[in-house]
């Protein structure tokens, strides 16, 4: 895909340099999320540098916490970091069926063209034991966004009416929701 192909060059090395953000502004909104829910492992799908990976260790200390990012050079800064972070993609994760407690995403679908999205979901379902948690830009109708020069790298759409009607082999239900004012972003947890 070449959406892929821009985030793992200059493109993605860009973004990097620019999303630089003190990663402890996040844990308010991670607690929110997580609040109540048993987790003992997690993967973050397209980590970038490893801010919510930073942290959701604050939160839950030193469980299992991997991030997977196509982008060589953000992974080497999660890495340095002292972040468990590998080489993957969102259509391709490179772990077992069910190995995580919480799988999520933070403004990762959004640069995912709609005919990739139903394998992406699926994915996230995959690797998932109980939650899988989507944190992107929300529209009630799928909306392309002018982005950096592109018309094909960032969508708004209704994640959650996507992901419901994906068809897997288990039952899923919505267990939470909110809005992040700061960041603009809505997220939803889902749980098998």
């Amino acid at each position: 895909m070449k959406q892929l192909n821009r985030w793992k060059d200059n493109f993605g090395d860009e973004y990097t340099d620019r999303n630089v953000v003190d990663w402890r502004t996040r844990i308010s909104i991670f607690e929110r999320i997580m609040d109540g829910l048993k987790i003992n492992s997690v993967l973050e799908v397209g980590c970038n540098r490893g801010h919510n990976l930073l942290a959701i260790h604050d939160i839950i200390g030193d469980k299992k916490i991997y991030g997977i990012e196509p982008n060589r050079y953000a992974r080497s800064l999660a890495q340095r970091d002292g972040l468990d972070v590998i080489d993957g993609e969102v259509c391709d994760i490179p772990f077992k069926n069910g190995y995580f407690d919480l799988v999520f995403t933070y403004g990762v679908l959004i640069h995912v063209p709609e005919h990739l999205l139903p394998c992406a979901l699926n994915e996230l379902y995959r690797v998932s034991r109980p939650y899988i948690l989507l944190a992107e830009y929300f529209s009630k109708e799928d909306e392309l966004i002018h982005y950096r020069g592109y018309n094909d790298m960032l969508w708004k759409r209704n994640y959650p009416e996507w992901f419901l009607s994906q068809t897997f082999p288990t039952h899923v239900d919505l267990i939470r929701s909110g809005f992040e004012k700061e960041e603009r972003i809505t997220w939803w947890v889902f749980k098998k």
